[in-house]
């Protein structure tokens, strides 16, 4: 490949800067020499231009993809659920379901819940999964409820047996402070009878004691008495039985 020499080069620029500004001190008449520029080679190649190929048309599948199947929600054949509480006649008597309770259809039409062979309208049941699940959530909701109160009452009657119980025990208490209170007065107004007793029996003492003082004293006056008035008739010469 060829290159331009320096020389060549400098003419060129100088060229160039006289074209720009014509004022330079030139000699007018002095011709120019200026060679052609030889071409100047790509020193790299030139990069590969790349074209876009058409991407084939699409061509439609002949099957459709399988569409996703509908979720089943029915329970399998011959199995049924009761949807409300229902009382219904058994050969034991009276027994009642809770809404969800399994029932499975028989041969003879009847069903067999919970041991027991019985007869449901179609309007109790249900083969429904969502439904089942629905009535089932809903009675333990309402058993729930059922059980919460069922414990209120039972903590209130606890409550309320253990203030009876409090008050049975302050009455028993005092009714024996009132018994205790009771026997001792009665035991002392037993002491004061007894004691008037013992007080009168010892005045009754004394009053006999002292009648049979006056009793001998009066005994000895009247024995006096009777010598004088003896000794009196001795002394009229009256003796013997008249003395008597």
């Amino acid at each position: 490949m060829k290159k331009h020499s320096p020389p060549i080069k400098a003419s060129i620029a100088a060229l160039l800067m006289a074209a720009s500004f014509p004022g330079c001190n030139k000699p007018a008449d002095r011709p120019i020499s200026q060679a052609a520029p030889e071409p100047i080679p790509a020193s790299e190649p030139a990069p590969a231009v790349l074209t876009s190929q058409p991407s084939p048309p699409l061509v439609p599948s002949a099957t459709p993809p399988p569409a996703t199947p509908e979720p089943n929600y029915l329970a399998p054949d011959g199995v049924f659920f009761v949807t409300a509480a229902t009382s219904v006649m058994t050969d034991d008597g009276i027994t009642g379901l809770r809404p969800g309770t399994r029932a499975i259809k028989q041969p003879d039409g009847r069903y067999l819940a919970e041991g027991h062979l019985i007869e449901l309208r179609p309007d109790q049941i249900t083969n429904d999964l969502r439904v089942a699940a629905r009535v089932t959530g809903v009675d333990q909701s309402v058993q729930a409820k059922i059980k919460q109160a069922s414990a209120v009452q039972a903590q209130a009657l606890e409550a309320q047996q253990r203030e009876l119980a409090q008050q049975h025990a302050a009455s028993q208490q005092t009714v024996a402070t009132t018994q205790v209170q009771v026997g001792a007065q009665r035991a002392q107004e037993i002491a004061n009878v007894r004691t008037k007793i013992a007080a009168a029996r010892q005045t009754k003492a004394h009053l006999q004691a002292t009648k049979f003082y006056q009793w001998q004293v009066e005994f000895r006056k009247q024995e006096a008495i009777i010598r004088s008035l003896q000794q009196e008739l001795s002394r009229l010469g009256v003796g013997g039985a008249m003395l008597e």
